[in-house]
């Protein structure tokens, strides 16, 4: 299971208790498609049971040097496949450096002078710089394995007009061709390959980096809900003696414990600490009584 952003649990946990302005919000959706996509490509190349080593989602910064962060890694017996996953949904038009994105105006006839034109920058730059940053790590672990690097463009309707040949770019349609292509090239993993596996994830930091400014917020200004772990659901109120409950969205039954664990979890994403029983006390709008939660979290620390 690939772990999930810690700016997207942040974001999660945020988005019931504070006001989110149309920048904030378009920003949690992005993160959230994104990390849709990047949990779709997983288990397409998890359904070939290959003898290869997938590693999901890396992150490496060394002091004074840039952060960079890698989708998929997948380690073979003779090369390792370097994959970057793009979520973009709109097509476009290829413009070198840049991607192109027209927007039409539906109600008048506009000439191309006054159209409005959206660019965003070609991934294949932040391919390159994270295969050159990889490579650089990669010699400083003596991890001898070339690095083959692509795009792979996640969502199915997306398209580039005037793209020449030969650019590292994968689309939807072409995965499983593609897939079945590199197979053709590589070997299975080793014990070698798995040492080398190894070392890399000990090298492995979770990294953050938010491309949108999160609003400063305090205990105080958030609001107190006790939301339910998979979705955007909260609970008003559970009887004395309550042990389940099911949500109604997608039916997923949980214990009051793990629903109290989830609280827990969010206050220490979003507070980075863990809270008191006064402030799980609130933070789970009282719902449940100081004696439950002493009961599941603190009892065992004052006896310890």
């Amino acid at each position: 299971m690939r772990k999930k952003p810690n700016n997207l649990i942040r974001l999660e946990s945020l988005y019931p208790r504070m006001f989110f302005d149309k920048g904030l919000y378009n920003y949690l959706k992005r993160l959230r498609t994104g990390y849709l996509f990047e949990q779709i490509i997983d288990e397409i190349f998890e359904t070939y049971n290959y003898e290869w080593i997938i590693v999901k989602g890396f992150g490496f910064k060394e002091k004074y040097q840039n952060v960079f962060q890698i989708d998929l890694l997948i380690f073979t017996g003779n090369k390792v496949l370097h994959y970057e996953i793009k979520a973009y949904k709109d097509p476009v038009i290829y413009r070198g450096n840049i991607f192109e994105i027209i927007i039409k105006d539906s109600n008048t006839e506009k000439s191309n002078e006054n159209r409005e034109v959206i660019t965003y920058k070609n991934p294949i730059e932040q391919l390159n710089e994270n295969r050159i940053y990889l490579a650089q790590l990669f010699e400083k672990l003596n991890i001898e394995l070339p690095i083959e690097s692509y795009v792979i463009f996640a969502h199915p309707n997306y398209y580039i007009y005037e793209l020449p040949a030969g650019q590292p770019f994968v689309f939807r349609g072409q995965l499983q061709n593609h897939i079945e292509e590199i197979k053709n090239t590589i070997s299975p993993a080793t014990e070698v390959t798995q040492n080398y596996v190894s070392y890399l994830e000990q090298h492995n930091q979770d990294i953050t980096k938010d491309d949108y400014q999160i609003p400063n917020y305090t205990f105080e200004s958030l609001g107190k809900k006790l939301m339910l772990p998979c979705c955007e659901n909260h609970i008003v109120h559970i009887t004395k003696h309550q042990y389940l409950i099911n949500c109604q969205s997608c039916n997923r039954r949980f214990t009051m414990k793990e629903i109290a664990e989830h609280a827990v979890f969010e206050y220490q994403q979003l507070f980075n600490q863990s809270p008191t029983l006064n402030q799980l006390y609130g933070w789970t709008n009282k719902i449940f009584s100081r004696q439950r939660l002493h009961s599941w979290f603190y009892k065992q620390k004052k006896e310890g």
